[in-house]
């Protein structure tokens, strides 16, 4: 048994409702409904939000709190949580919440929006009138928005609710096997999400959701290579299992629900309440988490570029990291076949020239606003700050200045080793072989004799092994290039060297091959 509160009502017009303790508050939300339909005028159920509170009759300064609810006005958010309210969610059962009876006023029941003075919401057909009519209700509960800006906020506000509610309508067209698969558009999306479904997403996704030793995952690698899209697909995927998710990007928090209920997260309590409900999960994509802590219930999937201000505090904790590798050229061929090539806006051609020149990048080789000479200016203005410090530092979490992250790529252990998981190592090396001579022509020049020292005091450091390679093949080459003698020993059939000799190379010219048919004797 417990006793509610319509807000916009005396509160003499509290009501009881008896159910069973297995009723979830989504039941609860249509029992309320059925007993009031005249306050729910053009109102569905399932948008009314209950807030658990404690109001006994004989608290006059909380009644008097609550009696201000009687005139609907713009905070009143702000007096149910002076009340001590606690949102209520729909997958929660009562008997969890209310333990024991109580004539106490235990329940709040919040309407949607505010409705009109006469009580009934005004169908209104002109487009120019509904707005009117929107904006005239905005200066009634003292909401000040500057007339500049107001339709477009009106607009903004409603076209967000409508993508959330197209997203969930299409879930059951959205295919997450299919190579590639389309999204519809979200707050800050201009148009629907095509995702090219990298090899690497199955795998990643189907061990969050098996996994059981852990309950944080950062999903981290370089920016541009698809881990938003990878927090897409959780997304999709989480809620076609009838999780609820706590969306938490750089632009908005929102609770979504696969019923279709979606909730606002304006501040860290109310993030936290949802966060700890059942069958919770957390997608926090390129942003600090809002909670320093784990939760019993559902996981915390984290996707974001190593930065330390981001994910030092996250991976803290006992959290799995997993490495997302940078894409090969194979994957840009396919993608690019799969959702380019009949738009004609670039080549095949241009696709490889742009990996050959900074790596496998995606979001720079697919961007037809970025061409190859964009790129090219992109690494040469990251070249100026480059030091030897740079190498070092790798095996660190970006700071806040990431010119790095241009120059050098983070690759990952695809296959399952002795050692490892698939995912779990993170090595380094640089974005290309052109990035590699231009950072290495300024290494030579300027930091000569610890270049040297760094090729051989990290030759045994797993994490810096493909770097320290990168660079001894290239000076390597570069000396055997020179026209110089070179004392050699030739090397027996069971292993032993033979005595010390001597080699005469003329200057060598560098030519590169795309094919080893190419490659003839006496090429020059």
């Amino acid at each position: 048994m417990v006793f509610c509160f319509v807000i916009g009502n005396s509160v003499n017009t509290a009501f009881e409702v008896i159910e069973d303790e297995k009723t979830t508050i989504s039941r609860l939300k249509e029992i309320i409904f059925g007993k009031n339909q005249k306050c729910f005028s053009d109102i569905d159920a399932n948008k009314l939000r209950l807030w658990r509170v404690n109001i006994p009759w004989d608290s006059g300064d909380k009644l008097g709190k609550l009696e201000l609810l009687r005139t609907r006005s713009s905070n009143e958010d702000i007096i149910i949580q002076k009340l001590g309210g606690e949102l209520l969610y729909p997958n929660m059962d009562i008997g969890n919440i209310f333990t024991q009876d109580s004539k106490d006023i235990q329940i709040i029941v919040q309407l949607p929006s505010l409705p009109a003075i006469t009580g009934k919401r005004k169908m209104v057909e002109d487009e120019e009138d509904e707005f009117q009519a929107k904006k005239e209700k905005l200066k009634r509960i003292q909401f000040h928005i500057p007339a500049g800006i107001l339709r477009g906020s009106l607009e903004m506000h409603q076209q967000d609710e409508e993508k959330f509610q197209n997203l969930i309508n299409s879930l059951p067209n959205i295919n997450i096997q299919d190579k590639v698969f389309k999204i519809p558009r979200l707050p800050g999306d201009n148009e629907d999400t095509y995702i090219y479904n990298r090899e690497c997403y199955k795998y990643l996704c189907n061990f969050i959701l098996e996994d059981t030793k852990f309950r944080r995952y950062l999903i981290t690698g370089n920016p541009g290579i698809g881990k938003t899209f990878f927090g897409r697909l959780m997304l999709i995927e989480l809620l076609k299992r009838n999780k609820s998710v706590l969306l938490d990007c750089e632009t908005f928090t929102v609770w979504i629900h696969p019923t279709g209920e979606i909730y606002t997260v304006v501040n860290k309590t109310q993030y936290r309440q949802m966060a700890e409900q059942p069958n919770v999960w957390c997608i926090i994509d390129g942003k600090r988490d809002q909670v320093g802590h784990d939760f019993s219930n559902g996981k915390l999937i984290m996707v974001s570029s190593p930065k330390k201000a981001i994910v030092r505090d996250f991976a803290k904790q006992w959290c799995r990291s997993l490495y997302m590798p940078t894409w090969n050229e194979n994957e840009l061929e396919e993608c690019w076949n799969n959702l380019y090539r009949k738009s004609g806006k670039f080549t095949l051609k241009s696709v490889k020239d742009k990996f050959k020149l900074c790596g496998g990048i995606a979001q720079w080789i697919f961007n037809d606003h970025q061409s190859l000479s964009d790129i090219d200016s992109v690494i040469k203005q990251a070249l100026i700050s480059v030091e030897l410090n740079m190498l070092y530092n790798q095996a660190k979490d970006f700071s806040d200045d990431e010119y790095t992250y241009k120059l050098i790529h983070i690759n990952t252990n695809i296959k399952r080793t002795d050692e490892a998981e698939p995912y779990t190592e993170s090595f380094y090396f640089f974005a290309s072989d052109n990035v590699a001579k231009q950072c290495l022509k300024k290494f030579k020049k300027n930091y000569k004799q610890r270049l040297c020292s760094f090729i051989e005091s990290t030759k045994n450091i797993p994490e810096m092994r493909s770097l320290c390679e990168q660079l001894f093949k290239l000076v390597s080459h570069e000396i055997l290039r020179q026209e110089k003698v070179f004392p050699v020993h030739k090397l027996t059939d069971d292993g032993k060297l033979e005595p010390e000799t001597t080699i005469t190379l003329e200057s060598l010219k560098e030519i590169f091959f795309n094919n080893f048919s190419d490659i003839k004797e006496n090429i020059r």
